[in-house]
C-alpha cells in the first residue's frame, strides 16, 4: 500500500497529469475564440473553463494511474522483446476499455452535477474520443521513455560485461605466460644447483625479484615501459648467470617513450623466445638489441635457430597479438629481415 501511494504521488505522474489536464480547457478556450458572440471574460465562459478544468483533472488523474498500472502489468508478463504481438493487442484493448469506462462514469457524474449542459450525448462522445487520443499519445511517450531507459541500461551492462571479459581474457593470457616462465627458470636453477652453488644463490635472489614483479602485475591490464624494462634487466641478469658472455643484450633507452605502456610480460616473452629458440654458445653468442623508439619497442636478435625438435609453435606470438587486440591497440609484428629476427611491440599511450 505504501508503494502504491508513493507511485501515485510521484513527481513524474503529477507532472504528466498537470500537463494533460490543461489540454481540454485550452481546447475549449481557443476553440471558441472564433465565435463572434463569445465573451472570454463573461461569467458563463469562466464557469465553463473551471468546470472543464475540474473534469479534466479528475479524469486525467484516474486514467493516468490506471493506465500506468496496465502498462506495468503487461511489461511484466508480456515484454516487448518476447511477446510484442500479445502485448500490443492485450494492452491496447485493456487501455481502451478502461479509458472508455472511466470516461463514461466521470461524464455521468459531471452531467449529474451539471444537468443543464447542452447536447450531453455529443459531449460524451467528444470526451471518449479526446481521452482515448490523449491516452494513446501519453502511452507512446511512456513506452518511448521505458525503451530509452532499457537501452541505456543495456549499454551500461554491455560495457561492464566487456570490461569483465577483457579482464578475464588478459588473466587467461598471463596465466599461459607465467607457468612457462616458471618452468624454464626452475629448470635453469636445477642445473646451477648441481654445478655452481654461488651462482644458484644469486639466481634465487634475482628470481625472487622477478616473481615479485609477476605477482604485482597480475591484476594489471597494462604496465609502464619503464617498469617492464626494470623487470627485464633482472630477467636478463638471471639468464646471464646461466649463459655468461654467450648472451649479450643491449638496451637503447628513450625517456619519453618509457612513459607509455605495454601488456604485462610482453617484452619478457619476446626475449624468452629469443633465448629458447636460438643456439647460445661461445662460438655462436646470441646478441639481442632492444631499441625503444617513440611509438614502439623493436627487439632484434641474430638468427641461429635450434634444431627442428625445438621448432617454435607460435603460441607466444599468438598470445601477444591477442593481448594487444583485447586492449584495442595496434598488433605487434614478427618477421625475419637479413638473417635477423625482428619483433615490434607497439607502445600504448592512451590508457582510459
Amino acid at each position: 500500500m505504501k508503494n502504491f501511494f508513493k507511485d501515485i504521488f510521484s513527481k513524474q505522474l503529477l507532472t504528466g497529469v498537470a500537463i494533460v489536464t490543461m489540454v481540454p480547457p485550452a481546447y475549449f478556450y481557443f476553440g471558441n475564440w472564433v465565435v463572434d458572440d463569445w465573451a472570454p471574460n463573461s461569467k458563463n465562459t469562466i464557469d465553463a473553463i473551471v468546470n472543464s478544468l475540474v473534469f479534466s483533472f479528475g479524469i486525467t488523474f484516474i486514467l493516468f494511474v490506471g493506465n500506468t498500472k496496465i502498462i506495468t502489468y503487461f511489461e511484466k508478463y508480456y515484454p516487448w522483446n518476447k511477446a510484442w504481438k500479445r502485448r500490443l493487442a492485450f494492452q491496447s484493448i485493456s487501455m481502451f476499455v478502461y479509458t472508455t469506462i472511466i470516461t463514461i462514469l466521470v461524464s455521468f457524474i459531471f452531467l449529474w452535477i451539471n444537468p443543464d449542459l447542452k447536447e450531453p450525448n455529443k459531449q460524451l462522445f467528444q470526451n471518449i474520443t479526446i481521452t482515448n487520443v490523449i491516452t494513446i499519445i501519453v502511452t507512446l511517450v511512456i513506452e518511448a521513455m521505458n525503451l530509452f531507459k532499457r537501452w541505456k541500461t543495456s549499454l551500461t551492462e554491455a560495457e561492464v560485461l566487456k570490461r569483465e571479459s577483457i579482464q578475464a581474457q588478459l588473466g587467461a593470457l598471463k596465466g599461459q605466460l607465467n607457468p612457462h616462465f616458471m618452468f624454464n627458470s626452475l629448470n635453469a636453477l636445477s642445473s646451477l644447483v648441481k654445478t655452481d652453488a654461488n651462482k644458484a644463490e644469486e639466481f634465487i635472489n634475482e628470481f625472487s625479484k622477478i616473481y615479485r614483479y609477476v605477482l604485482d602485475v597480475n591484476e594489471n591490464q597494462i604496465v609502464s615501459v619503464k617498469n617492464e624494462l626494470k623487470f627485464i634487466e633482472s630477467f636478463i641478469y638471471l639468464n646471464k648467470i646461466r649463459f655468461e658472455e654467450n648472451l649479450q643484450v643491449n638496451i637503447h633507452h628513450n625517456a619519453k617513450a618509457e612513459n607509455g605502456y605495454i601488456p604485462p610480460l610482453a617484452l619478457q616473452l619476446v626475449i624468452e623466445n629469443c633465448i629458447k629458440h636460438n643456439v647460445i654458445s661461445k662460438l655462436k653468442p646470441l646478441v639481442i638489441r632492444i631499441n625503444i623508439e617513440d611509438n614502439f619497442i623493436e627487439i632484434k636478435n641474430n638468427l641461429q635457430v635450434r634444431d627442428q625438435q625445438n621448432q617454435s609453435t607460435g603460441v607466444g606470438q599468438k598470445n601477444l597479438i591477442q593481448g594487444y587486440k583485447i586492449l584495442d591497440a595496434s598488433a605487434p609484428s614478427f618477421s625475419v629481415i637479413q638473417n635477423e629476427y625482428v619483433a615490434v611491440l607497439p607502445i600504448i599511450f592512451e590508457t582510459a
